[in-house]
């Protein structure tokens, strides 16, 4: 995205100000009422009743899994007064290092408040915070979307041009959906190329014609080149198409209707413009394919209107939907 929105956790206690925690968004697998629960379980109170400094988290996917930033600055300062990075293959184990961080730094002052807080009753300040059980810890609110080890999942529309497959230039349309991990991504498409004319002789629009179309289906295997977080997402892909050609003779005394299967390995490189603050956006496509069946279309006692060249070319621009 594009920017970033600070989530506020703000509490003060009695005298002086309590330590505030803020999350970056988008983040990609915790909220900041989790990582909040988190940090209350390992101090063995309520974070709301500790007096400390401000911690602010920026979560981001990495090349080996997750990585946080986490900047501590006291109140009243003008700049970060500490600064830690923390990585994890996952957003579980990186939520567990932040609160144990973020715990670790309140420690002290978290001993003193409790002390001072009630010193003739600890009995009645453990009943103020209880420490929450394992059983409420997975209840814990999560508002940040996908699961920490589970695929992104979207769907696309797309607009098509296209060179090559059929006589001519010309528009088509593709639909698709795809699965993304950290490293890897999984896309599935159907496209549909309607019918074009092609005349025996290009200066007499009377003369014999045939007329093609192509429907067919791909599977490819993907790899991002930047991480999800930035504004522009690249990715190259590397797979297949199978479908099929049909074609009709147009303005001839017989027809005769043939289908041909389609089947050609395809290279992909994709854009995305993820739009701030929405699950869509936008999809430019670019595809190099080589058709390696190359039938050769004839109209039957007329001569031959089309055959495949040895590389088509394709452009597209779409939309994305991604699912939170």
């Amino acid at each position: 995205m594009a920017c970033c929105v600070g989530v506020w956790f703000t509490s003060r206690a009695a005298e002086s100000a309590a330590a505030e925690l803020t999350l970056a968004q988008p983040a990609p697998c915790i909220s900041v009422d989790e990582l909040s629960f988190r940090v209350s379980r390992a101090l063995g109170q309520a974070l709301s009743s500790v007096a400390g400094p401000q911690f602010a988290v920026a979560i981001r996917p990495s090349a080996s899994g997750f990585q946080a930033r986490l900047e501590i600055s006291d109140s009243g300062s003008n700049g970060p007064s500490g600064l830690r990075l923390l990585n994890a293959a996952s957003c579980e184990e990186l939520a567990d290092s932040l609160a144990l961080a973020i715990a670790l730094a309140l420690g002290p002052r978290a001993a003193t408040d409790e002390r001072a807080a009630t010193p003739e009753a600890p009995a009645a300040a453990a009943i103020a915070a209880p420490v929450p059980d394992a059983a409420s810890s997975s209840a814990a609110p999560s508002s940040a979307g996908a699961p920490a080890h589970g695929p992104q999942v979207a769907f696309q529309a797309a607009l098509l041009g296209d060179t090559g497959s059929l006589p001519g230039a010309g528009l088509g349309g593709a639909l698709g959906a795809r699965l993304a991990w950290t490293a890897f991504e999984l896309r599935a498409e159907g496209l549909l190329l309607p019918a074009r004319e092609t005349l025996i002789d290009a200066d007499d629009s009377a003369s014999p014609a045939g007329e093609l179309g192509l429907l067919a289906g791909a599977l490819l295997a993907c790899t991002p080149l930047s991480d999800r977080g930035r504004a522009l997402l690249l990715s190259a892909c590397a797979g297949a198409e199978l479908g099929r050609i049909s074609g009709t003779g147009l303005r001839v005394a017989t027809p005769h209707p043939q289908h041909t299967p389609w089947f050609a390995a395809r290279i992909d490189l994709a854009a995305r413009w993820p739009l701030p603050k929405l699950p869509i956006g936008l999809e430019l496509l670019v595809t190099a394919a080589a058709p390696l069946l190359r039938d050769e279309f004839i109209l039957k006692d007329i001569g031959p209107i089309h055959q495949p060249p040895n590389v088509i070319g394709r452009a597209g621009l779409g939309l994305g939907w991604v699912l939170e």
